[in-house]
């Protein structure tokens, strides 16, 4: 399903972006009015009584309704009487109606007009007659239905009782979701897919509490930006699901913004609010740990290392640990022991979420690793957590052995609520503040983040360390020849492996637009979407080519001319590479790459990227020099870089490492 899922989205964000712009098609071109459509709710009329009339001298439509189910019998008729009018001014003189509208179908109805006094005065047309908005243009094909019958199966659905609606119901939904998006790709009326799509949102508050979190994840994997992030970020919060299904919406709503799904980003109060409630209510429901430990009782000799997910070095948050742990015991000389907790993404407290994102377990069965020299203490806790019984475990193996402090990769609710025995640092794994309601949070010097968004009673514990990765060496030879890269071009390097989730028709736009004969685009990592693409935009064909996942990546990279970055959050180990071997990272202003590639190569906008590289790709001497500003970028990211043990140091000596934790506090 997620592969129909992923095609659709394309299908159908193509089709509005065409519609948005002006230029779709229309069944009749030359007798198009401006006009007026009067959405006209009374008490009077029955919900399922609905009439419209047309006044040709005036060109004002009039649809009388009741305020319940109005919006697919109001969506039919507008459809039946588009092709009257170029340009239109909705009006209605219900509130509720008029909100409605305006959020969920905001390209139809822009500019919708609340009134209070009806009939409509001469005066009042003609003021609407001069405020028309034209109408987006879609394809319609008035045969077919404007809401299929698999759509109200699906809404139906989910309308039963909730206990009947579940995630235990997971192939039934899935097979109702696959024949409503089989029917959505093989609609031919554009105006019908799109109507649909926006219903998926706009009927989530009528369902049931499953049906609800559904619909929404359904619409926004199908393109429906105007999903609100604020309420969806409320659910974590919502009290009708249970703490392990709350903490499963919050890893959902972090993996779509992680992945581009979200037309707007949640600011950090909002993620640390919601957050912040699911690890206190798991501290509330284990009871009281015990007293904080005083630096003289706790063991100077011994670390405890978290991480959500630990799975290679080929992992990017695996590597920071696994760094830290290098460190710790090569320079620090501690005895560490790494607990992976496997609380990212999980299937406990699992609900129906469309297309969920769920972890991967690293296949490490040994009580002890080893890392580049460094030997230590290997947990990894089930697939069941976060669960109550394990997390007491570890809080058990706290009290034994005594920890001088713990490091956490990531946010961890098991460390958070440790943190209350324990001091806790937490090191981010992207370019932002991590949540956690630990002692210490690392800000590093060159992330793009706002400390003072930060609650103050966190402040005191934030950290300044900029620590970099070590630098990752080729351990092979490759060529341009093995992936049929021209020799004679400036090849642009496209790696990731969320491609799928990050490249959309915006991001393809711009690399064809690039005025020059001399460039060649090398796709890298995870793309299955490469196909479609190439269908659509067959000229991507032509001057591109997919060489799927490098497994030595600084090799790779050798090859390359410039590193283009499509919008994204990490990234970031990736272009520390390239920057290493003189290879331009261009990014837009956010996320890991920006962290490290800078100002000089960062773009407000995708256009503005294509320019540069349109320079470049025509003047050898320009992209020579871009080079030779990316290694300097590197040489000056090493001389400001500390070390790990000035992290180290700067726990042990700061003011918050014989403090509990917050997490027991509710400013």
């Amino acid at each position: 399903m997620q592969n129909v899922a992923l095609s659709l989205h394309a299908q159908v964000h193509y089709s509005l972006v065409i519609a948005l712009n002006g230029k779709g098609k229309m069944t009749i071109a030359d007798i198009k009015q401006t006009g007026i459509i009067l959405i006209d709710c009374q008490d009077s009329v029955g919900d399922d009584v609905y009439f419209n009339t047309a006044d040709p001298q005036s060109n004002v439509l009039v649809f009388n309704c009741g305020t319940k189910g109005y919006v697919e019998p109001l969506l039919s008729a507008l459809r039946t009487h588009y092709v009257k009018f170029n340009a239109v001014s909705f009006v209605t003189n219900n509130a509720g109606i008029h909100a409605e509208l305006t959020q969920f179908f905001p390209e139809l109805f822009r500019g919708v007009h609340l009134i209070h006094r009806l009939p409509l005065s001469k005066a009042d047309i003609a003021q609407l007659m001069s405020v028309a908005v034209a109408l987006p243009a879609f394809e319609l094909k008035l045969a077919e239905p404007l809401v299929s019958a698999e759509f109200e199966r699906l809404k139906s659905f989910f309308l039963l009782d909730e206990r009947l609606t579940d995630i235990a119901e997971h192939e039934s939904i899935s097979q109702l979701t696959a024949a409503f998006i089989a029917g959505l790709q093989g609609q031919k009326c554009a105006f019908s897919v799109y109507v649909q799509i926006r219903l998926l949102n706009f009927y989530a508050n009528r369902l049931n509490k499953y049906g609800e979190v559904y619909f929404k994840s359904l619409s926004l994997k199908l393109g429906d930006t105007n999903v609100s992030i604020l309420h969806l970020w409320q659910l974590v919060s919502d009290s009708r699901f249970t703490l392990n299904q709350r903490y499963f919406i919050y890893n959902q709503l972090l993996s779509l913004e992680f992945n581009g799904a979200l037309k707007n980003k949640s600011d950090f109060n909002t993620r640390f609010t919601a957050y912040s409630n699911v690890v206190r209510e798991f501290a509330l429901q284990l009871g009281p740990p015990g007293a904080f430990f005083d630096k003289e009782e706790r063991n100077p000799d011994i670390v405890f290392v978290f991480i959500a997910q630990f799975l290679s070095p080929r992992h990017a948050p695996s590597k920071i640990v696994l760094e830290t742990i290098k460190a710790l015991c090569l320079s620090a000389n501690k005895q560490v022991v790494l607990i992976d907790t496997c609380e990212l993404l999980p299937t406990s407290g699992a609900l129906p979420w469309y297309d969920a994102a769920y972890g991967s377990r690293g296949q490490y069965n040994a009580e002890t690793l080893t890392y580049e020299g460094a030997r230590f203490n290997y947990l990894q806790l089930s697939a069941g957590m976060p669960n109550l019984v394990e997390i007491s475990g570890v809080i058990e193996l706290i009290k034994t052995y005594k920890p001088y402090f713990t490091i956490t990769v990531g946010e961890s609710i098991t460390a958070d609520i440790i943190s209350q025995l324990v001091p806790n640092v937490v090191v981010p794994t992207v370019s932002r503040l991590p949540h956690t309601l630990s002692q210490y949070r690392v800000f590093n010097k060159r992330f793009i983040t706002n400390a003072d968004e930060v609650p103050e009673c966190l402040q005191p514990g934030i950290l300044s360390i900029d620590m970099l990765p070590e630098r990752a060496l080729a351990q092979s030879e490759l060529t341009r020849d093995q992936f049929r890269i021209p020799r004679d071009k400036v090849v642009l390097a496209v790696p990731g492996n969320r491609l799928d989730a990050e490249i959309d028709d915006n991001f393809i736009s711009m690399l064809l637009c690039i005025s020059s004969d001399r460039y060649f685009v090398v796709f890298a990592g995870v793309f299955n979407d490469y196909e479609d693409y190439c269908k659509r935009f067959p000229v991507l064909r032509s001057i591109s080519v997919f060489v799927g996942y490098q497994e030595d990546f600084p090799a790779f990279i050798k090859l390359v001319d410039i590193y283009v970055t499509p919008p994204r959050v990490g990234g970031g180990l990736t272009a520390l590479c390239a920057l290493s071997m003189a290879v331009p990272v261009l990014t837009l202003k956010y996320g890991d790459a920006y962290s490290f590639a800078g100002e000089l190569f960062a773009f407000n906008t995708l256009s503005e990227m294509g320019s540069v590289i349109s320079t470049v790709c025509n003047d050898f001497t320009a992209l020579d020099a871009l080079k030779s500003n990316a290694l300097q970028r590197f040489v000056e990211l090493e001389a400001l870089s500390d070390k790990y043990t000035d992290l180290f140091d700067n726990v042990v000596n700061g003011p918050m490492f014989n403090v509990a934790s917050v997490v027991e506090r509710r400013d």
